[in-house]
């Protein structure tokens, strides 16, 4: 598939250290890092820096994002992360400015980000939906209405979506298709959106377990290992009522937890791409899909461990809440480690890998 910024920067770390694996997991480290840090500073910028540095935390320690950096051509999941996060960031600073120098630099660098993610992978497509969640975020804050910040930006997801469309023409040109993804999964019809939405429905589950319980992780998806179900059933019914409860739920505090809608309706918009709804992948589920939505997961989740300390304060009890989540914290990052040492070594990748998906 044609990922320019992915390709190129292979080819720089190959000619530098002569295919040494030791540059390629240097530069996905530190590709991290800098991915970790700019979503932190995305969550301090949108609600303080007490709930930014919460969030920024959980989505560096998280479990599933092993699966990114430990393997190096997870490096295409990181440089389209750090232009997703970049776009965000300028998009947000431009929204809250005046200055017609500032706006137009800031313009500039959300639509460089934008090509820069491209280049690694994909799923920048679904900035524009993201940066109308933005849009929410900074009417509810100035006290103006959604429509008067669309008025005032735009130029931004216009312009936006003409160097989307340039990129997919390039796609078609050089990759082989505007969508093509080099089959699809088992259990996806290609010419029903509906067929596909029942049969992801289930795997739904998967998402949340693996993002909120993260212990039993794997590092394949395979259709043997989650069996597509093509027929609506239990597990069908109960993602629908989840996903029900929780965007209805989300959607009733919107106004009182700004954080929670934010996250969610940033993990809606981000999924979209690689849900197989819109575009049938060749692949049902994978960790490292869910990589760029995480940092939603990781908002909501530091959204409400916020509000539950400022209860506990009120009772004279905030140490505890401390506490409990830094042994959140240290939980995901002693899983993390745990499975990053994993994939240091061919003789032990295999066997966890059998023990991981046994089908």
């Amino acid at each position: 598939m044609w990922r320019p910024v992915a390709l190129s920067a292979f080819a720089l770390q190959w000619a530098i250290g002569d295919g040494n694996p030791f540059i390629f997991h240097l530069v996905s480290a530190l590709l991290y890092g800098l991915v970790a840090g700019m979503a932190g500073l995305l969550c301090a910028r949108l609600f303080g820096p007490a709930l930014g540095l919460v969030a920024g935390l959980l989505f560096a320690v998280h479990p599933v994002h092993v699966e990114v950096t430990a393997n190096v051509v997870g490096q295409a999941e990181l440089w389209s992360a750090l232009g997703y996060f970049g776009a965000m960031l300028a998009a947000w600073e431009r929204s809250g400015t005046s200055s017609p120098r500032w706006r137009l630099i800031l313009l500039l660098a959300t639509l460089g980000s934008l090509t820069i993610g491209l280049g690694g992978k994909e799923q920048p497509i679904t900035i524009p939906g993201a940066i109308a969640v933005l849009w929410w975020l900074r009417a509810r804050v100035g006290g103006v209405s959604f429509l008067d910040v669309a008025r005032r930006e735009w130029q931004l997801p216009v312009l936006g979506c003409a160097v989307i469309a340039a990129f997919l023409v390039l796609r078609a040109e050089f990759g082989g298709g505007v969508v093509a993804a080099g089959g699809i999964a088992t259990g996806l019809d290609p010419d029903s959106a509906v067929s596909r939405i029942v049969t992801m429905l289930p795997v739904t589950l998967v998402w949340l377990r693996v993002l909120f319980v993260p212990i039993a992780l794997s590092a394949d998806y395979s259709p043997l290992h989650i069996v597509p179900e093509t027929s609506f059933g239990v597990n069908h019914a109960l993602a629908m009522l989840l996903w029900i409860c929780l965007l209805a739920l989300t959607y009733i505090s919107r106004d009182r937890l700004r954080a929670l809608f934010v996250g969610v309706a940033f993990f809606v918009v981000t999924i979209s791409i690689v849900s197989n709804v819109v575009v049938p992948l060749e692949v049902l589920m994978a960790e490292r899909l869910l990589f760029i939505p995480s940092l939603g997961g990781a908002l909501a989740v530091a959204a409400g461990l916020q509000l539950l300390y400022e209860k506990t304060v009120r009772q004279g009890e905030g140490n505890k809440m401390l506490s409990a989540r830094a042994h959140i914290l240290v939980m995901q990052a002693g899983r993390s480690y745990a499975r990053a040492s994993v994939g240091r070594h061919r003789d032990r990748f295999c066997p966890h890998l059998i023990e991981g998906a046994p089908n």
